[in-house]
């Protein structure tokens, strides 16, 4: 590989990461001006809409003021719930009892968000110690309720990469601020 290669490579992942980042900032975006509309059009009183885009507003808040070294002690808390969770098989010695493929996916992607390193389609499959058929048919489903989107490898076109959306990371620091005001430890 040549120095001019490396340097295109650099190029395509730095212009990849900006994509990522203007994909998250357009999202929160969105998601600011739908709950304005909504708080605009004032839902009825007893509506549980409005209770909904309230709460929405308020994580909205709480995921715009965190710290770095607040994400990463919520990506240190989902690498000890994953790791519990694939304790519990080994332990119980039956990998059918404990199964939630999307939930498995959701921490290993917003793990791999905190570290900013890519998680392929099918690194996603294995964490999800699920049969492939049922890992993208989650992945699937995650990806049409708008969690995750995937990004094709710039430097390998057989590889296909899953992040979080904005809005799924958002509601994963969103869950893992909740545990922390529960006192939770684990999912």
């Amino acid at each position: 590989m040549t120095v001019h290669d490396r340097h295109r490579m650099e190029d395509q992942s730095q212009d990849g990461e900006l994509q990522r980042l203007r994909s998250i900032a357009a999202d929160l975006t969105a998601l600011v001006t739908a709950l304005l509309e909504r708080e605009q059009r004032r839902i009825p009183a007893g509506d549980d809409g409005d209770a909904a885009a309230s709460e929405a507003a308020n994580d909205l808040a709480d995921y715009t003021r965190l710290s770095s070294e607040d994400l990463d002690q919520l990506s240190e808390q989902a690498r000890m719930i994953y790791r519990s969770r694939r304790m519990r098989p080994r332990i119980f010695a039956d990998d059918g009892l404990f199964g939630e493929p999307a939930w498995d996916i959701l921490l290993d992607l917003f793990i791999a968000e905190s570290g900013r390193k890519p998680l392929s389609v099918t690194s996603a499959c294995i964490g999800a110690a699920v049969p492939t058929s049922t890992a993208l048919r989650w992945i699937a489903i995650l990806e049409e309720r708008g969690f995750l989107s995937r990004e094709n490898d710039p430097a390998d076109a057989r590889r296909v990469f899953l992040r979080l959306t904005g809005q799924g990371y958002a509601k994963m620091v969103t869950y893992f601020l909740a545990l922390q005001r529960e006192g939770a430890a684990t999912a």
